[in-house]
């Protein structure tokens, strides 16, 4: 449809953990997307009250991802995928694991 009409894509959505369609868009930094983030500080029509109480009431990685727009570790994980991300190094090519004989 985005083809024939020359639409535009338009995802909105709370941040579910750094993997995904949402998320690589999000952080892949193609030039080509315009990224907005509003908080739940910046909306009118919640009051500090409220969010106060859900702080207080869900582990803070979760509000940080429904009210702060954060991409955060989704408690899936072994490890965190930025320490993944920052272990690799492409300039070794490819690995080559010996035949068991």
């Amino acid at each position: 449809m985005l083809a024939v009409g020359d639409g535009d894509l338009w995802m909105m959505s709370t941040p579910r953990g750094r993997h995904g369609f949402f998320y690589e868009t999000w952080a892949g930094g193609d030039e080509d997307w315009l990224r907005m983030s509003v908080t739940a500080m910046d909306c009118e029509r919640i009051s500090p009250g409220f969010l106060d109480k859900e702080r207080r009431n869900m582990p803070a990685s979760w509000f940080a991802q429904e009210y702060m727009c954060e991409f955060t570790a989704d408690g899936t994980e072994m490890y965190d995928r930025q320490l993944i991300t920052d272990a690799l190094d492409e300039s070794y090519g490819e690995l080559k694991i010996p035949e068991r004989r």
